[in-house]
């Protein structure tokens, strides 16, 4: 995992310019380009103001680009992560009014499923980002993937443990319950011990959870009462809102206590 290009969409609100704050962290742990970028709807693009609200949610050593576009917020967001390689948007987890109103139910959403890029979506309140415990929600297909490649960096990265998440949903155990259930504890462990940090020879601790449940909820309930947590997950290429990968991770976006880090398939 290689991060060149961050990019933080604002609204002026001060959701907005925390999640600038965290993707100017981020740019600078990972020395990357940060991009700061406002989709005016009912105004005309006014380039001073935002340089004036970036300058107080950032710090000057940060790499910055500040660029207006015009269109469907979500839209044109993702048609420019895709003209300007953009490897990570962060955005904050509500706005003001407008595009912004609620931009975790409408704009954030729409962007994950439109997956141009891994989504970050800050829940957390602290000034600083500095996960203690990063929680990979997978479900152990191939269209996983991608996520756990994203929390096995960023757990090195910030150099913390890695728990693996997977839901078993309750109706899989009505059928031959405990041979069901070995079987899918024996594969979350194999992943587990697979998730090592290739070509580095180091592993990082990394402790499987089998859940059964509902699987947002069960993921949720893990992070309840870890606002610093950071739960990595991901969504299928083929169509961002389908099965575990698409409607669970919108679901865990909603409702987690700490910020998520959504991975289209193939990112």
């Amino acid at each position: 995992m290689q991060i060149q290009h961050i990019l933080a969409p604002t609204d002026y609100s001060v959701f907005s310019g925390r999640a600038i704050r965290v993707a100017g962290q981020l740019a600078k742990r990972m020395g990357a380009h940060l991009s700061v970028i406002h989709i005016p709807e009912d105004e005309t693009p006014d380039q001073k103001k935002l340089e004036k609200f970036v300058a107080m949610w950032t710090r000057p050593e940060v790499q910055l680009e500040q660029v207006s576009a015009i269109g469907s917020a979500a839209q044109a967001v993702a048609e420019w992560c895709a003209e300007f390689k953009v490897d990570m948007v962060v955005c904050g987890s509500h706005g003001k009014t407008g595009w912004g109103r609620v931009l975790l139910g409408s704009f954030s959403e729409k962007l994950i499923q439109l997956g141009p890029c891994p989504v970050f979506v800050l829940r957390s309140q602290a000034d600083d980002l500095a996960p203690d415990q990063i929680f990979l929600a997978t479900d152990l297909s191939p269209a996983s993937e991608s996520a756990r490649h994203w929390a096995v960096q960023l757990a090195v990265l910030f150099g913390v443990p890695l728990a693996l998440l997977h839901v078993l949903p309750q109706a899989a155990l009505r059928v031959e319950e405990s041979l069901r259930l070995e079987k899918e504890q024996r594969a979350a462990q194999e992943r587990a011990e697979a998730l090592v940090l290739e070509g580095l020879g180091e592993c990082i601790p990394i402790q499987p959870h089998i859940l059964i449940g509902r699987p947002a909820s069960q993921i949720c309930a893990q992070a309840e009462g870890r606002e610093q947590a950071l739960i990595v997950t991901g969504t299928s290429s083929e169509r961002q809102t389908r099965g575990f990968l698409g409607s669970v991770a919108l679901e865990v976006c909603t409702s987690a206590p700490c910020s998520v880090l959504v991975v289209p398939s193939g990112s």
